[in-house]
Formats: C-alpha cells, structure tokens, sequence
C-alpha cells in the first residue's frame, strides 16, 4: 500500500514537472516579446512555439528520473536539487534547440535562454511549498506512516524501540498482529479499516506460508 502511494505521488510530480516545464516556455516568450526587450517586434507570435510543448512536455518527466528526481528523500538538500534540476533543463534545451533544427524552424535565442532559470526557478518554487507542506503539522501528520506490526510480542518488542527511536512523528503504530492467531484474511480486513500504509513482519517462528499470505494480503 505505502509503495502504490509513493507511486501515485511520483506521477502527479511528474504531471507537474512537465506542466511547469511547458509553463516555462511559454513564459520566456512572453518576457522576451516585452516592448522593453523586442522593441521592432521581432519575435515570432507564440503561435510559432506552441509546437514545443509536444517536446518538453513528454521529455521533462524521463529526463528527471534519469537523475533520480522521483526517489530523493523529501526534505532533499536545496543545493543538490538547484544543480539537479539546472542539468536536466539543460537536456531539455538541446533537445528543444535540436527540434528546432530539425524543422528548419527559427527561434529567439533569448526565448531559450530563458527557459532553463525559468524552468528551474518555477520546479523550485514547487519543491519549496511541498517542502512548506512536509514540514507543517499538517503535512507531518498525512505523511506519517501508519504502521502494523506482524509478529509474536518478543520479535515485536525490538522493533517498536526503533520505531520509537526515530524521527518524532514519522511512524504510528496502530495495531499488532500475531499470525498465529489472526488469519491471512483478519490482516485483510485491519488494513481496511485502520489505512493502514505499512506492516512490518517481524516474526522469526512463522511459516514461510503465512508470511507469504501475509504479504499477498498486503499487496
């Protein structure tokens, strides 16, 4: 369950990635077609780049990945994130510069100068109020782990001191379950109706069976 949510979060993140990216685009044109900065009205209409979205928009998402952008921790260093984001830009302008040479079409170099602290500015921008949200006591409480510990109470009891020990509010531990007494079918049922988003199982005296039932329930 915790892994299908992690899974769902990285897609909405790339969703917004590439919509920012698109966004970015669009928004370096508009700056650079200012009257203070094309005062004869060079710059081709936005009409002329339109096009580009069809290569930013699928690019953005495979080329932050490649970087391991969707499995950084969540409060990731801001420093790392700038020079991540400032390559994988960079690979989105050539790519876009490319397309642009292979149509034979003409671009504003100053459009696509500004694309890249655009495109990284607005991801950034991003990534600070879902930091914002992380840290807020709000954000803490939908990102903790609700956890259900599966075992007998003396493998379990080591566990919850870890548990215990670690980041303050990072894990709750809603119920424990012991195989020998709780069927496949019972854990089904306690993940239902506590949301539960993880389940550790701790038991050394389990069959292999049951531990595999377990985690076909979990699943």
């Amino acid at each position: 369950m915790l892994r299908r949510q992690r899974q769902l979060y990285a897609k909405l993140q790339k969703l917004i990635d590439a919509s920012l990216f698109g966004g970015a685009i669009l928004l370096a044109h508009w700056i650079r077609s200012l009257p203070a900065l094309d005062p004869r009205g060079e710059i081709e209409p936005l009409s002329a780049y339109v096009w580009l979205l069809a290569v930013i928009v699928p690019l953005t998402p495979p080329a932050l990945e490649l970087q391991g952008f969707y499995t950084r921790p969540l409060l990731h260093s801001r420093r790392q994130t700038f020079w991540d984001l400032l390559k994988r830009a960079g690979w989105v302008t050539v790519a876009l510069i490319t397309a642009l040479f292979v149509r034979k079409s003409e671009g504003a170099r100053g459009v696509m100068l500004l694309f890249v602290p655009l495109a990284v500015t607005l991801v950034l921008l991003k990534e600070e109020l879902v930091r914002w949200w992380a840290i807020s006591r709000l954000g803490r409480n939908a990102l903790r782990k609700r956890v259900i510990l599966v075992g007998q109470p003396e493998d379990t009891r080591a566990v919850e001191r870890e548990l215990a020990s670690g980041a303050p509010g990072q894990f709750e531990l809603i119920a424990r379950v012991d195989l020998a007494t709780m069927q496949p079918k019972g854990l089904a049922e306690l993940l239902h109706d506590t949301s539960a988003n993880a389940v550790l199982i701790t038991s050394r005296q389990v069959k292999f069976s049951e531990i595999e039932q377990a985690i076909q329930t979990c699943e």
